[in-house]
């Protein structure tokens, strides 16, 4: 946000690496850190500057790693910090370690705006600017779905995906769904591993969510939702339908409030309770049978319910009978 001709404001929010760094400085004394923005990076730039990369992993690595080939970069007019080469605009100068100004009100990605809602955060100096050529300013303008503040904070859900496989959970796919603003992640469980493991719902919900809720990667993660076989997690109206035909409020429901909280979720800021810490849950949409590695149930509509032959005799006669084509 502009503070005023030479200078931004701008969240750092806690625990996130900029914060991590200054604290570093701090320890030593320090009053300002060098500092550079780039504008119109690559696209695999992008991502990866959304996605909860761990601390001390290289970024500028992680873009090689994507796309298959060294991400160019090129060393700062003032620092010896380093930029993506081909970036449209890039604004250098020093991140203050002790001066503040008030920030916002921004309308952000979870679409709601709150009258004077101002914060004190860290002013940043901007000492020189430069750019390519006939240059584009990209702009965001984040608010209800869907743009890219979604799409990139539903990267978080592959990041979680594999800490869990690395805690050997029986996971075999996460997903984001944007109607949630990627505030929920969808599991998908496998049945028959999850019964060897002799467990039941609350121990094992517990367990995951000790692990899940205090990793970074579930930093805009709310609420973890887990399901068996059948459902299709990348359909939010398969989601919805096991939800609430498979999750029983008050049982199958298990709170959090002892882990870092996501500040910014509404609830959270302008709720009642503490805004840093919970705030979180998870909705086991397992049936008790299924920790047994039973599956006694199928689910009642047209693809599951109906032989081929009338399937494919209604199709046919879709159109005809006076339907739109789909």
């Amino acid at each position: 946000m502009v503070h005023d001709s030479r200078r931004l404001v701008c969240l750092v929010g806690s625990g996130q690496h900029n914060s991590i760094i200054r604290d570093k400085w701090l320890e030593e004394g320090k009053t300002e850190i060098p500092w550079a923005l780039a504008m119109g990076v690559p696209p695999a730039a992008s991502l990866a500057a959304a996605c909860p990369i761990p601390e001390g992993v290289s970024e500028g690595e992680y873009v090689g790693a994507l796309t298959g080939q060294p991400l160019d970069m090129v060393k700062c007019e003032l620092s010896d910090l380093f930029v993506p080469a081909n970036s449209e605009i890039v604004l250098e100068g020093t991140f203050s370690l002790k001066d503040k100004a008030l920030e916002g009100p921004f309308e952000d990605y979870l679409g709601l705006h709150f009258d004077g809602d101002q914060h004190m955060h860290p002013l940043f100096a901007v000492n020189a600017i430069t750019y390519r050529d006939n240059a584009i300013l990209p702009v965001s303008v984040p608010g209800r779905i869907t743009d890219e503040s979604h799409i990139t904070a539903s990267l978080a859900s592959e990041e979680l995906l594999t800490l869990l496989k690395e805690h050997d959970f029986p996971i075999t796919d996460a997903f984001a769904p944007l109607e949630t603003m990627a505030t929920w992640c969808a599991l998908q469980i496998d049945v028959e591993r999850l019964a060897k493991e002799k467990t039941n719902s609350k121990e094992f919900c517990r367990k995951l969510g000790r692990i899940a809720f205090n990793h970074k990667s579930c930093m805009l993660i709310n609420r973890i939702l887990l399901f068996g076989h059948d459902v299709d997690i990348h359909n939010f109206k398969d989601v919805m339908w096991a939800l609430v035909t498979r999750c029983r409020p008050g049982h199958d429901e298990y709170v959090f409030e002892d882990v870092p909280s996501f500040p910014m979720t509404p609830y959270m800021s302008y709720g009642s309770g503490n805004v840093n810490r919970g705030g979180k849950a998870i909705s086991d949409c397992l049936f008790p049978m299924e920790y047994e590695g039973k599956i006694l149930f199928s689910g009642v509509d047209f693809e599951r319910s109906y032989p081929k032959e009338v399937k494919d005799k209604v199709r046919s006669n879709w159109t005809a009978m006076g339907f739109d084509d789909i």
